[in-house]
């Protein structure tokens, strides 16, 4: 996840930013990916890009609030 200002990316207390996902999931069918980030973790976000389409791993950016302790 990244803060398009500066390019930042966003770091958990835990790390990086993951969910768990059920199911197969599609890469470029992010809905699930998004809706679970924000069941999750608390955070509203987009998906800018897929980056690994076996992991999968998107770049996002957050939209309004982190979680407090994130960096």
């Amino acid at each position: 996840m990244v803060r398009p200002e500066d390019q930042a990316e966003l770091v958990l207390p835990s790390g990086l930013p993951r969910i768990e996902l059920t199911g197969e999931v599609w890469f470029p069918d992010v809905g699930a990916v998004v809706r679970s980030f924000a069941e999750q973790l608390g955070i509203a976000a987009y998906v800018l890009d897929c980056l690994d389409a076996e992991g999968p791993a998107y770049l996002m950016m957050a939209v309004g609030n982190v979680p407090a302790g994130a960096r």
